[in-house]
């Protein structure tokens, strides 16, 4: 089932830090919207249209429910976050674009780091990082599913992304109203609200002089939702869903609706056959890229647990996708560009007020994370089969249902070794 959420009000994504109504204090919020949240709130309103359900039934349901995104959406075409593998530079107001590469190391050398013991060590490659000039502020947060998927097949240069990024900064100063230039590939980051409110004294009902605290919450362009597949294992809804709901904090409202996807769109969980044919004909030593479509949660921080520490994939890779254990897929991870970790946190209704419902604050990857594999043996073309599913690590024993909420979708691709020169 695809859903498709079309926010009404400005969203509260709470980021998990400290807040409460003492003076001049601010509810921060996140820079998106969590996979867990929007997760919570569909269980909330799939369990409200299951009426006459035992408790045990409602369990059930929700341990059926697997949930991946949100995807972005706006004027018919899906946006993802944009790759940290491009660095955007401003030289004399003229915008350059450079596709990070690794940078070769002699075997005599290494750099630290990488080894429990803080040797040196040569797993992975350092990138080659070439400063021109002070990094650009005003970059856009998404880029339109075409031009990504171009630049998993390797069919989009640097000088593209320039070009384009170039016609973004003279929009991007024209203040327009709109999510963003006509035509462009590009999606300006969420706008940020903030509310002034004052706080209540319970026990009279008015207003307490002094306590004046503020709020933020995330403003959606007109035109823009998010874009939800919900898998219910056979326990699908009799009617088609439509209704207003609330979501995230402060009980904001958004529209949620059961949609059919149209036949002349590519479904975004299907991989376009032009990186599918690429990944079946990649051959051992050929470059591997994966990017991350939404945060990831892994137990060993940045470093999934699929991947050894001599950065070797092992069987839990095969526990994420869909690959037979029998599979002789074996990739080696050559290095990656990671943002910095992503503080997640959340409520747990199930708790009591005595057990604590805060979630703890966990560190996850962000989305646009791209990781670089080097082919060492088996068929590829398995990892086009996987097109957004999760690759977070499985969830422990009582832990969060990371996989089950959408957290670590990815996307995979050919990394056709560019000039990092632009």
């Amino acid at each position: 089932m695809l859903m498709r959420i079309e926010p009404v009000d400005p969203i509260m994504t709470r980021d998990g830090r400290p807040f409460d109504d003492s003076p001049g204090s601010t509810a921060s919020i996140m820079n998106e919207v969590s996979p867990g949240m929007l997760a919570g709130t569909i269980r909330t309103l799939l369990l409200k249209n299951r009426n006459g359900l035992s408790a045990i039934d409602k369990a059930d349901l929700l341990r059926q429910l697997r949930i991946a995104g949100p995807l972005l959406e706006w004027n018919g075409h899906l946006y993802f976050p944009m790759p940290a593998d491009l660095v955007i530079y401003e030289v004399n107001d003229i915008l350059k674009v450079i596709n990070l590469q690794p940078q070769s190391v002699a075997p005599d050398e290494g750099y630290f780091g990488v080894s429990v013991e803080g040797r040196q060590r040569m797993d992975l490659l350092p990138p080659l990082v070439q400063h021109y000039s002070k990094l650009y502020k005003g970059s856009p947060a998404f880029v339109r599913e075409d031009w990504l998927y171009r630049e998993l097949s390797g069919a989009v240069s640097a000088d593209d992304w320039s070009r384009e990024l170039n016609e973004w900064k003279k929009w991007r100063s024209s203040q327009s109203q709109e999510a963003a230039p006509p035509h462009s590939p590009f999606l300006q980051p969420y706008e940020r609200e903030i509310r002034l409110h004052n706080a209540i004294d319970d026990t009279r009902g008015g207003t307490e002089e002094g306590k004046l605290f503020s709020t933020e919450a995330l403003r959606f362009k007109p035109g823009v939702s998010l874009l939800v597949s919900i898998d219910m294992e056979g326990s699908k809804p009799d009617k088609r869903l439509k209704t207003l709901h609330s979501m995230g904090g402060k009980r904001r409202l958004a529209r949620f609706q059961e949609i059919d996807w149209p036949q002349d769109r590519l479904f975004p969980w299907k991989c376009p056959e032009s990186i599918a044919s690429s990944m079946c004909k990649a051959k051992p030593g050929d470059r591997l890229r994966m990017t991350l479509a939404t945060p990831a949660y892994f137990l060993k921080g940045w470093r999934p647990r699929w991947v050894d520490a001599d950065f070797h994939t092992n069987e839990h890779l095969f526990e994420c996708l869909n690959i037979p254990a029998s599979s002789a897929l074996r990739l080696k991870l050559q290095w990656a560009c990671v943002d910095r970790w992503l503080p997640v946190s959340g409520w747990s209704i199930g708790r009591s007020v005595r057990e604590g419902k805060e979630k703890a604050v966990r560190r996850m990857v962000p989305a646009g994370s791209v990781y670089f594999f080097e082919l060492v043996d088996g068929d590829a073309g398995v990892l086009a089969d996987n097109w957004l599913v999760s690759v977070s690590d499985t969830r422990r024993r009582k832990g969060p249902l990371d996989r089950e909420d959408g957290f670590g979708l990815a996307i995979w691709g050919i990394e056709s070794g560019r000039n990092c020169n632009g």
